[in-house]
């Protein structure tokens, strides 16, 4: 799930998590440290792209067709950037069912451009470029943990393997 570990400190279900940052979502208990940038692309499937009817642009096109975001399961708030109002969605908690919704070419939407650079490649998925459909971003991944929290040795050894002062 896409925001479940920020959602597990927030909870005190976890000592420590990697997740997207999403700055607007955390609170000064939350102590982050950025560990890596994951590029996000809009894709859909060939064959999804196949079924366009003639008369339509690809850009109006994208309207009628789902789009697949991903929705946060405890607030059920969609972060899908570039998403217009009026557009069909199918709101899912999952990356990999993000990700298999495409791929079938059920919706399209936005993936991580490393895990469908071979998609890419061999014409499985074919990348959109509107900027206004918010394509081209990058996701900081960050390793976040509670800051006034008692932590045990292991999660310790978690957070020391990021590289990270020990807190225990």
């Amino acid at each position: 799930e896409s925001l479940g570990g920020l959602n597990q400190l927030l909870q005190h279900q976890a000592a420590v998590a990697v997740y997207p940052h999403y700055p607007a979502l955390e609170s000064m208990q939350i102590e982050t440290h950025t560990i890596g940038r994951i590029p996000l692309v809009n894709v859909i499937a060939s064959k999804l792209l196949a079924q366009k009817p003639v008369n339509r642009s690809l850009r109006e096109q994208l309207l009628y067709w789902n789009r697949a975001v991903i929705q946060d399961s405890v607030s059920g708030k969609s972060y899908g950037m570039g998403v217009h109002e009026g557009g069909k969605q199918w709101r899912v908690n999952d990356q990999r069912i993000l990700s298999a919704l495409i791929y079938k070419g059920l919706a399209w939407g936005m993936l991580a451009e490393p895990l469908v650079e071979k998609a890419l490649q061999s014409g499985e998925l074919i990348k959109l470029d509107f900027p206004e459909f918010g394509g081209g971003l990058e996701v900081e991944v960050v390793v976040g943990r509670l800051k006034n929290n008692t932590h045990g040795p292991v999660a310790s050894a978690c957070w020391q393997a990021f590289g990270l002062p020990s807190f225990y």
